[in-house]
């Protein structure tokens, strides 16, 4: 049938569009819009809404195979080729914001290298730890994966300690 849509929502379009309103909505990581990671969650809400109504628990065909895996057949508009090239499409589009992945602002790069300073110059700091003042400036400057594996291999765990720990909560507060 190539004539008009159906009146009703087949094909998931009301939680589509309920994503990409949510979408312009400000977000965690952005002020301008939320992640996909986040609107995501919108198809699964529907998705349960529908599944636990009673046309969710009528209009399902279930059957298995010769391994007893059971496949089930819906009519979840949430499931539905056209809602399932959507949702591939935003992911595409939208992408994601990792903050574990961003770079340091230059102010607090700089203002905990300056601690690491006060620290290793200071005169009660043992060879030990100036040993491991100087890995954790190595690991904050080059990136924890480039010696990562050397410095494990010495039983030396980087960002373990509480003063660093206790300083960080500042300095992020400073730098925003």
């Amino acid at each position: 049938m190539m004539g008009p849509w159906p009146m009703r929502d087949d094909c998931g379009f009301a939680t589509a569009l309920s994503m990409l309103w949510k979408s312009l909505q400000k977000g965690k990581n952005s002020k301008n819009f939320q992640q996909f990671d986040t609107i995501r969650k919108m198809r699964t809400v529907a998705r349960n809404i529908h599944n636990g109504s009673l046309s969710g628990h009528v209009q399902v065909f279930t059957f298995s195979d010769a391994r007893k895996k059971t496949y089930a057949m819906t009519i979840n508009p949430t499931q539905s080729s056209w809602f399932r090239m959507f949702n591939l499409g935003c992911d595409s589009r939208m992408g994601s914001i990792v903050i574990q992945n961003s770079a340091l602002e230059l102010e607090v790069l700089l203002e905990i290298l300056e601690m690491y300073e006060f620290e290793f110059w200071s005169y009660e700091t043992t060879a030990t730890r100036r040993r491991q003042v100087v890995m954790n400036a190595c690991f904050l400057v080059t990136g924890y994966e480039h010696i990562a594996s050397d410095a494990l291999s010495f039983g030396f765990q980087p960002f373990r300690d509480e003063d660093f720990a206790s300083d960080w909560n500042s300095i992020c507060a400073k730098a925003k």
